[in-house]
C-alpha cells in the first residue's frame, strides 16, 4: 500500500508546472489579500471584499438602520439567516480557487510552499 502511496507521490512531484501556473497561484494570492481594497481606481475590482460586496442597511426606527439579519436575534432561525449571508462569500471563493485549479495554480502553490513548510511542520 505504500508503495502505490509513494509511486503517486513521485509522480505528482515530477509534474511540471508552465509559467501560466504560477501566475493564476500570484494572482489569486493578491485577490485574497486585500491589497486593492484601498484604491480608489478602477483596480479595486481585484479585490475579493470588493466583489464580494456588502447588503444594504433597512431602516429602523428612530432612525436606526439594520441588516436583513435584524438585530439581536437567536437560535436556529438567526443561525440560518447567517449562514444565507455567507452563502455568495462561500461559493465566490470556491469558484476562484476552483478556476485557479484549473490554470495549475495550485500545483505551483504546492511546488513553492512544500520546501518552506517541511521543516516548519516537521514533515519527513
Amino acid at each position: 500500500m505504500t508503495q502505490q502511496g509513494d509511486a503517486v507521490a513521485g509522480e505528482l512531484a515530477t509534474e511540471k508546472v508552465g509559467v501560466k501556473g504560477y501566475l493564476a497561484f500570484f494572482l489569486t494570492i493578491i485577490f485574497f489579500s486585500g491589497v486593492f481594497s484601498g484604491t480608489d481606481s478602477w483596480w479595486r475590482v481585484f479585490d475579493f471584499s470588493v466583489l464580494n460586496g456588502s447588503f444594504g442597511q433597512l431602516p429602523g426606527a428612530n432612525g436606526a438602520t439594520t441588516s436583513f439579519r435584524g438585530a439581536g436575534g437567536t437560535g436556529a432561525k438567526d443561525g440560518f439567516l447567517f449562514a444565507l449571508e455567507l452563502a455568495p462569500s462561500v461559493i465566490l471563493s470556491l469558484g476562484i480557487i476552483s478556476i485557479t485549479d484549473g490554470l495549475g495554480g495550485l500545483r505551483a502553490a504546492q511546488q513553492l510552499m512544500t520546501p518552506v513548510l517541511k521543516p516548519l511542520l516537521g514533515i519527513p
